[in-house]
Order: structure tokens, then C-alpha cells, then sequence
């Protein structure tokens, strides 16, 4: 098996408020109404959503509890599910906003 890897985007790390770059803790690509992103999810329980070219679009607020991290993406077809320890929701990339689903029955 012969590979060849080409460079080719490069996402700069988005500083917190003391400068700092949050630990990146997921990394997922995804599709919405047919445009394409680059979603990063940190320590901080932030979001951040990049376009295709690379260029920067927002930093969503996806965890309600301090200090969760997010811990993982699902991406199906157009849905893009998170995963922050006890939390999960849904996020839009087009209109870019968060839906935490809350199960309250559920014991895991």
C-alpha cells in the first residue's frame, strides 16, 4: 500500500480569555444543508465551527455544567450530536445554536 498525505488547511487554535489555546477533546467534519464544516469541541465545553476553507464562523457555548468537556461528536447524515459527560444535544451549524436534550427518566 502506497499513501501520499498533502497539506493542504490548517485551523488556527482560538485563544481563551487568558490567551491560552483550550485543550482540543474532539474533532469531527460535518455536513448541513450542503455546506461543510470543521467542528472542534475543547476542555472548556466550547464548540468552535470552522467552514471548509478553514475560515472561523463562531464558538458556541454547548455544556451548561462548568467545566465539562466535550467529550465527543456523532455525525449522521446532516445531525452533529456532542457528547459532554452527563450532557448531550444537537447542534445546528447553520444557525449555529445549541439543543441540550434532557432525559430525565433515563438512568444511565
Amino acid at each position: 500500500v502506497n499513501v501520499t498525505v498533502v497539506f493542504q488547511r490548517q485551523l488556527e487554535p482560538l485563544g481563551d480569555v487568558d490567551g491560552e489555546a483550550p485543550r482540543m477533546t474532539a474533532l469531527a467534519m460535518a455536513s448541513q444543508q450542503g455546506s461543510k464544516y470543521f467542528v472542534v469541541g475543547d476542555a472548556e465545553g466550547k464548540v468552535s465551527v470552522f467552514s471548509l476553507d478553514g475560515s472561523f464562523r463562531s464558538r458556541l457555548d454547548a455544556t451548561v455544567t462548568p467545566g465539562a468537556a466535550i467529550d465527543s461528536f456523532y455525525v449522521h447524515m446532516s445531525q452533529l450530536i456532542f457528547t459532554a459527560g452527563s450532557e448531550w444535544g444537537y447542534i445546528d451549524l447553520e444557525a449555529l445554536s445549541v439543543k441540550h436534550v434532557e432525559c430525565p427518566d433515563f438512568d444511565a
